[in-house]
């Protein structure tokens, strides 16, 4: 296997490991949007009932339906103020799992560099020495068969002229 298949593979392989995370990362950073939207329109509600609220006070002169839409306008604040607090309460758990898939980032990370410290100074160098016996191998048995099919010719030379007949057996195999 060379090189660059091997650091394919590693790289094919990390982008494996890293692919459900950037996918998990993705949703937290919607759900995130989606919490910090929502707490600005709550707070958008908050700061219009509050506003209301102020002008009611100012014009109150005592009737009886302006008192009942300020009850109303206290109730929707508490109502909003319940929807904040569990606005709160979930940003509270996104902001977790953020740090959950930072960790785990972090692991990654350090296996990542494990894995290019072992292929890079272990599994590179006997790589190398491998590749250059095999290919040592190679030459000898280039060198051998050369060597072989000389004898051979030579050897059929005097069965030819001793008129004997090999068995097949005896016979090399040609290998092309």
């Amino acid at each position: 296997m060379s090189d660059d298949a091997l650091v394919k593979l590693i790289q094919k392989a990390v982008k494996d490991e890293v692919r459900p995370l950037k996918e998990n990362l993705e949703v937290i950073k919607n759900k995130v949007s989606q919490v910090e939207l929502f707490q600005n329109v709550s707070s958008g509600q908050v700061r219009a009932i509050r506003d209301q609220q102020s002008v009611i006070n100012e014009k109150l002169d005592g009737i009886e339906v302006i008192k009942q839409d300020l009850d109303t306008v206290k109730e929707s604040l508490g109502a909003v103020q319940q929807d904040l607090a569990l606005v709160q309460k979930d940003l509270g758990l996104v902001q977790k799992d953020v740090g959950t898939v930072k960790k785990d980032v972090e692991v990654v990370k350090d296996q990542l560099n494990d894995l290019n410290e072992i292929t890079g100074n272990r599994m590179y160098p006997s790589v190398v020495e491998i590749e250059n016996k095999i290919t040592a191998y190679a030459d000898m048995y280039k060198i051998n068969d050369n060597n072989a099919r000389k004898l051979e010719k030579r050897v059929i030379v005097l069965e030819d002229n001793l008129q004997i007949k090999p068995s097949t057996e005896l016979l090399l195999a040609d290998i092309s």
